[in-house]
């Protein structure tokens, strides 16, 4: 489901990547990761989230680079890679190392933080070093 859903951002399907989501899913992002600059400190409901990434992705035409995708529980995936995209207005092309950390219930992602820190990601997927 993870992979799925980071290959329709990829791909700009908004109505693919949502059908990812749990209605009620939360994205939050650390407020010292670069992604803080361009989603909410949190988002919550797939509507609002659809919202926020259809601005993104018009703005932005984001991308998300996965160098690292594995599971830590049986209901959470840790990915580690790059948020970036090029700038529609300017043509500047700007990527940010980010790391994610889905939750998933029934199949569908259910909560997705972003921190710009992996140190704090894998503390916050109680993977600490």
């Amino acid at each position: 489901m993870v992979l799925a859903s980071i290959e329709a951002f990829n791909a700009g399907d908004v109505d693919a990547q949502m059908a990812t989501y749990a209605p009620d899913a939360v994205v939050a992002s650390d407020p010292a990761s670069d992604a803080a600059l361009v989603f909410p400190d949190r988002s919550v409901g797939r509507e609002v989230v659809r919202s926020e990434v259809t601005d993104i992705q018009k703005a932005l035409g984001m991308r998300y680079r996965a160098s690292e995708v594995r599971p830590v529980r049986e209901n959470q995936v840790l990915c580690r890679g790059e948020l970036g995209g090029t700038g529609v207005a300017s043509g500047v092309e700007v990527y940010q190392s980010v790391s994610t950390l889905f939750t998933l219930r029934d199949g569908l992602i259910t909560r997705l933080e972003f921190y710009g820190d992996h140190e704090e990601a894998l503390k916050a997927a109680g993977l600490e070093k």
